[in-house]
């Protein structure tokens, strides 16, 4: 990342969902796609920057975020990542998640395991926590998304702590073993979480989502409708206290909307 904050905070636009996009992300997007299409010709490259390509997609193909994170990157916070996963019949084979501001690499291969390469250091293997009593557990949480309901969850489940991480490296803490559960309630593109899933699946967890289906990247654009990560230890206790939230935020936005509203029943 050669851009700094203060370098692109004029030069913001907005996609689709109205997340902000800046000239990082369009470049790390063009040096990405014209590395991985120069050593795969033949393997299509679907990005969250370069939309179109999944017209073109089979049974495999790469799917990219170039910049996630990027209101961190914007805030001047270090946790923004770079995420590829090459996806093989709807699930992540290989997935790499790289956070340069901190020089972490987590990658994770079928079969092979989830490995850690930090600073110079020689990559070493990583595995989820073996904490199974949510008082024991730690809580990895978003700094923008969905505070209110996580906070229920946090509260109904009393985790020994809750710490507050941006981009993929929520998923990375899990995979680590420095947290147990990552909890999303709102809606996330699959480019988001698809590297995520195959390291925290190698390094021995569980993602779901919130029915508890593992998830498949059938389509490139997938929006997932929220998940849950963890160490897989009470994944179903977890899972369905998730459930109770993500219901009780649902009637508490019903309830308000009514009250605006007094015609509405």
């Amino acid at each position: 990342m050669k851009l700094h904050p203060s370098l692109v905070s004029s030069r913001v636009s907005y996609g689709p969902d109205a997340s902000p996009v800046t000239q990082a992300d369009t470049q790390s997007n063009e040096i990405i796609c014209s590395y991985l299409g120069t050593i795969f010709p033949g393997i299509p490259i679907v990005s969250e920057e370069a939309r179109g390509a999944e017209k073109e997609v089979r049974e495999m193909f790469w799917l990219v975020d170039p910049l996630d994170g990027t209101k961190d990157f914007l805030a001047g916070h270090p946790d923004f990542t770079i995420n590829i996963a090459l996806v093989k019949e709807s699930r992540p084979v290989l997935g790499v998640i790289f956070a340069p501001a901190i020089n972490e690499l987590y990658y994770a291969y079928e079969g092979g395991g989830a490995f850690l390469a930090a600073a110079r250091e020689k990559a070493c293997r990583i595995r989820v926590s073996s904490r199974s009593e949510p008082e024991q557990m730690v809580l990895v949480t978003s700094r923008y998304h969905g505070v209110g309901p996580e906070s229920s969850f946090a509260a109904e489940a009393g985790f020994a702590g809750v710490f507050p991480r941006g981009s993929s490296l929520k998923g990375c803490m899990v995979a680590r073993g420095d947290a147990d559960v990552y909890l999303r309630l709102g809606n996330v593109h699959s480019w988001d979480i698809c590297a995520m899933t195959a390291i925290v699946k190698q390094a021995g967890g569980k993602l779901t989502d919130l029915r508890g289906a593992e998830l498949r990247f059938d389509e490139p654009e997938l929006l997932i409708q929220g998940f849950i990560a963890s160490n897989d230890s009470s994944h179903l206790r977890l899972l369905e206290l998730a459930r109770k939230c993500s219901r009780d935020e649902k009637a508490s936005i019903k309830v308000g909307a009514a009250l605006k509203d007094p015609d509405s029943g």
